[in-house]
């Protein structure tokens, strides 16, 4: 059985939100959503990605700005701001009496 890819050219441009039921291949720009939960998701080389992906796995074939993954998670106090003495049940409950 063939597999279906359908692909996103380099001068295509998506803003919003890009729900899809087979692999995809992006060498454009996507801002938004991806939801791609059971198939691929990979971004070719000229692919420029500021969205929220949900997908079975993700390919990278180009670079990832590890700079801006950062500032992003700096940034969003969901993140920043985790109390960690606030999971103390949570941890025993899986931990038992080590933690």
């Amino acid at each position: 059985m063939e597999k279906d890819i359908v692909n996103i050219g380099k001068s295509v441009v998506i803003k919003g939100e890009l729900n899809g039921s087979e692999d995809l291949t992006i060498e454009g720009h996507v801002e938004g959503t991806i939801q791609l939960r059971d198939h691929v998701l990979t971004i070719g080389p000229n692919g420029r990605i500021k969205a929220q992906v949900f997908a079975k796995s993700v390919i990278v074939l180009g670079e990832v700005n590890l700079a801006r993954i950062e500032e992003v998670r700096r940034g969003w106090p969901f993140l920043r701001d985790r109390r960690i003495d606030a999971y103390g049940g949570m941890v025993s409950r899986y931990l038992g009496d080590q933690a």
